[in-house]
């Protein structure tokens, strides 16, 4: 998100791109780069969208248990 703010989206795009292939688990990857997508109109209701908010929900568990 800093590189975002900085004004570096590709960046950014290739930090979250790094993050999700090292954990394919990666809670704020996922989420933050879904958003990112939303926002640029580049991500619409559609099967990979779905897919992002299946991983989010599989694994929300194991991670907030992990986090506290």
């Amino acid at each position: 998100m800093s590189y975002l703010e900085r004004g570096k989206p590709e960046l950014a795009e290739q930090a979250w791109q790094v993050a999700r292939q090292t954990d394919t688990r990666h809670i704020e990857a996922i989420y933050n780069y879904g958003l990112y997508e939303w926002r640029a109109a580049r991500l619409f209701v559609d099967r990979a969208a779905t897919a992002r908010s299946q991983t989010i929900t599989q694994w929300w568990p194991t991670w907030s248990q992990s986090a506290c």
